[in-house]
C-alpha cells in the first residue's frame, strides 16, 4: 500500500507492462549464498528453493517470509548473443557471467529475483513519520488515499515537525527552487543573484511559487468553522510562530458543503491546509489536485 502512495502506477499499466522498469523497486534482498554455477545448474533442474541462500542487508534470511511469483527465483543467466537492453549491458558482468541475484518488488507485493545492473526505483527501510506521494489529487481523495493505506493525511504539531515534513517533500518531490521566498517577500533586483529564483519569478518550466507541484496537501482544516484550523482528530492546529505564509489563514471563498457521510460534497472556500518545499503553509480551495503528504500513525 505504501509503494502505491509513494510510486503510484495505474492498474491499466500495471497489467499491460509487467516488467516496465518503473513497476517494480529494488529491495535490500540478496543472493549471498551458493551462487556458484554448480548449484545453479540445480536450479536449473528444479532444486528446493532454499531462503537460507537469502540475506536481507542486516543479515536476516527471508525464512518466515517470502512472497515469490510463480516459479521465481529462477536465477536466470545473462545469456551471450540476445539482442535486447539487459544483454547489451553484459559488459558490467566482467568474465562471469551475471545472475538474478538480487530482489525486486513489484506493486502487488510479489518477489522477483534480477539482474543488478537494472534501473528501478528503490525502496528505503524508512522510519520517518511521513510518507510523501507525488500523485496529485484534490485535498478529499488525498484524505481518502492515505486512509486506504492506514495512514492519516499529515500533521505537523511543532516547528521540529514542520522542518521533518519539509524534508521529506524534498526528498520525496525534489526541490523547488524557491527556497529563498521562506519568510521573505523579496523580488528579483539586478544586483540579486541570478541564479536563485525569487517570489516574483518562474521556474524554468514557466511555473510560478505557487504552482500546485511545488505543494502538498495536509489534513489541517477548518470546514467546519471558518478560521478554526482543527487536524482530522479534532485538535488544534495552529501552534506558536505558525508557519503561516503572507495572508493565510483566511476564507476568500464560499462556504464547505457536505454530504450525509461527512464527506466534502463542494469545496467552497479556501479551507483546506497545504505545505510549500520550503516549509510555509497556506490555506487553499481543496479541489486544486497537488501531491499530498500521509502520517504514519503516532504512537
Amino acid at each position: 500500500m505504501l509503494l502505491n502512495i509513494a510510486l503510484p502506477i495505474s492498474d491499466t499499466k500495471r497489467r499491460k507492462f509487467r516488467y516496465a522498469g518503473n513497476r517494480w523497486v529494488w529491495t535490500g534482498l540478496r543472493k549471498t549464498k551458493n551462487i556458484d554455477e554448480e548449484h545453479i545448474r540445480k536450479i536449473k533442474n528444479r532444486a528446493p528453493y532454499n531462503a537460507l541462500d537469502w540475506e536481507w542487508y542486516d543479515g536476516s534470511q527471508p525464512d518466515v517470509y517470502s512472497n515469490w511469483h510463480p516459479g521465481q527465483p529462477d536465477q536466470r543467466p545473462l545469456k551471450k548473443g540476445r539482442k535486447s537492453n539487459e544483454y547489451s549491458k553484459s559488459g558490467r558482468c566482467g568474465e562471469n557471467r551475471c545472475r538474478q541475484n538480487q530482489m525486486r518488488l513489484d506493486h502487488d507485493g510479489k518477489w522477483d529475483d534480477a539482474f543488478g545492473f537494472e534501473k528501478h526505483p528503490y525502496a528505503c527501510d524508512y522510519t520517518g513519520r511521513y510518507i510523501v506521494s507525488a500523485e496529485l489529487k484534490s485535498w478529499q481523495d488525498a484524505k481518502q488515499a492515505c486512509e486506504v493505506a492506514g495512514l492519516t493525511l499529515a500533521s505537523i504539531r511543532s516547528l521540529d515537525e514542520t522542518e521533518e515534513l519539509r524534508q521529506a517533500l524534498l526528498f520525496f518531490l525534489g526541490e523547488s527552487g524557491f527556497e529563498e521566498c521562506a519568510g521573505t517577500h523579496k523580488v528579483k533586483a539586478k544586483n540579486l543573484d541570478p541564479s536563485k529564483l525569487y517570489c516574483n519569478e518562474k521556474d524554468s518550466e514557466g511555473k510560478s511559487k505557487w504552482d500546485p507541484k511545488h505543494w502538498a496537501w495536509i489534513g489541517g482544516n477548518d470546514h467546519e468553522e471558518e478560521g478554526n484550523f482543527k487536524w482530522l482528530d479534532g485538535s488544534p492546529a495552529i501552534f506558536d510562530n505558525f508557519p503561516w505564509i503572507n495572508k493565510a489563514g483566511g476564507n476568500n471563498g464560499g462556504k464547505t458543503n457536505f454530504d450525509s457521510s461527512g464527506e466534502i460534497e463542494k469545496s467552497g472556500g479556501q479551507d483546506s491546509m497545504t505545505i510549500s518545499k520550503w516549509g510555509e503553509i497556506d490555506d487553499e480551495y481543496g479541489d486544486v489536485e497537488r501531491p499530498f503528504a500521509c502520517e504514519c500513525p503516532r504512537l
